[in-house]
């Protein structure tokens, strides 16, 4: 998993065998809940292992542009260091 610069926010990729996939424009039209690093941060084990089997039965994901990627941080609210 991954942040990327996408407009004016953070989005969230998931890089695989593949190659990179944008999680947020292909979830809208594949019925993924959360596609928020945070929440998937917060909820753990168990998020994870729901967007890994999403993605694994993926037909026709958006792939990423990795070389025109712009890369965000890997916690996008850290709260207190």
């Amino acid at each position: 998993m991954f942040t990327f610069w996408d407009g004016d926010k953070y989005a969230l990729g998931v890089i695989t065998k593949q190659g990179s996939l944008h999680v947020e424009s292909t979830g809208e039209s594949h019925g993924l809940d959360s596609t928020d690093i945070m929440a998937i941060i917060k909820e753990g084990v168990e998020a994870v292992s729901r967007l890994r089997q999403w993605v694994e039965s993926l037909d026709n994901p958006r792939w990423l542009d990795e070389s025109a990627l712009k890369y965000g941080p890997c916690v996008t609210e850290p709260g207190k260091i």
